[in-house]
């Protein structure tokens, strides 16, 4: 059977039983029998069958996705190459977790937070990263009131809104210049 089809219907219909058997045995819950959870998912395996994305986000509310929405120029996009190297990162990052990377660049700080709050409202990603804090700020009370988890890449965020990660260059700074000047 060709595996892109194979779903909980195909494998009740080869073992005789119901789907929502089936679905039961897939998801290790109770109402089916040790030996039926045993046969359900060597059917699986030997059919083919693969989780549904869609299906698994509906069951756990998760999108295994997180977002990366930072309002620059294309410009600075297409020139910058620290951003590219920082998107790499956490791409590898995640992916080890079984999470993707959604990008989304805005023009403006205006953009970014309309989509901050289109993300939250349609459940879109479980979290943000954060790049570029500002004096001021308003997206870390976004999306704190929001719900929407995040992380400040630099910072920190002086309100506690957010969790940040930052690099502390000043001693590498201090290093190269007392080096220079001597």
């Amino acid at each position: 059977m060709d595996d892109a089809r194979v779903n909980l219907k195909d494998i009740a219909n080869e073992l005789g039983i119901s789907q929502t058997a089936v679905s039961f045995a897939i998801n290790d819950k109770p109402g089916v029998s040790v030996q039926t959870k045993r046969r359900v998912r060597e059917a699986a395996a030997r059919m083919g069958w693969k989780p549904a994305y869609a299906a698994q986000a509906l069951g756990s509310s998760r999108t295994m996705t997180v977002g990366f929405a930072p309002a620059r120029s294309m410009d600075a996009f297409q020139t910058e190459g620290f951003m590219l190297h920082f998107m790499a990162g956490i791409h590898a990052s995640l992916s080890r977790s079984g999470y993707g990377l959604l990008f989304r660049p805005c023009a403006t700080l205006d953009e970014e937070l309309d989509t901050y709050r289109d993300w939250a409202r349609r459940k879109r990603v479980d979290g943000v990263v954060l790049v570029d804090l500002l004096s001021d700020d308003p997206r870390p009370r976004l999306l704190h009131n929001l719900g929407l988890p995040a992380v400040l890449a630099g910072g920190p965020d002086s309100n506690n809104y957010l969790p940040s990660l930052s690099i502390d260059d000043s001693r590498t700074m201090t290093t190269i210049m007392d080096h220079l000047s001597s």
